[in-house]
């Protein structure tokens, strides 16, 4: 609850600064092309399948990236990225404003890949039978998330 909590005012608090120009204006020199993509780590976290079947217990590996080249633990926020329904690549070039965020708060970024796509499937290369497909949805998606978290 806390967490919900403190992630909902980071929101709000993005959204009340999103027209004052000194977080947002960055200098000519200052260009993030290229940078995204070497700052970004790969890896891997143990995931449930079906986050409402409390008798199951069957996982799987889930997919996300970070980028903490301008995290500062004792002050930073924490932004969660959250991939569509794609082939999430991390964070993508046409999403800076993210990067931007982070530098600016010095913030830590999660980026999340949505179960069934890319290589976070929950069955494997089976994942995409009719019959496995049962947890292919927001609901499933969103524990998916907040599990995460």
């Amino acid at each position: 609850m806390i967490k919900l909590l403190i992630l909902s005012l980071l929101v709000v608090q993005c959204f009340t600064l999103r027209d004052d120009p000194k977080y947002w204006s960055r200098d000519s020199g200052d260009s993030l092309k290229g940078e995204i993509l070497k700052g970004q780590t790969q890896a891997w976290f143990t995931n449930i399948v079906d986050h409402f079947n409390y008798q199951a217990n069957q996982t799987y590996q889930q997919r996300y990236w970070y980028i903490d080249n301008y995290f500062n633990p004792s002050i930073g926020p924490v932004f969660v990225y959250i991939c569509g329904e794609y082939v999430c690549p991390g964070v993508p070039e046409s999403r800076q404003w993210i990067v931007t965020l982070a530098q600016r708060f010095q913030g830590l970024i999660l980026v999340l890949e949505h179960r069934y796509y890319g290589q976070s499937m929950p069955y494997g290369k089976d994942s995409l039978k009719i019959e496995n497909m049962i947890h292919l949805n927001s609901e499933q998606a969103l524990s998916d998330l907040a599990y995460f978290i």
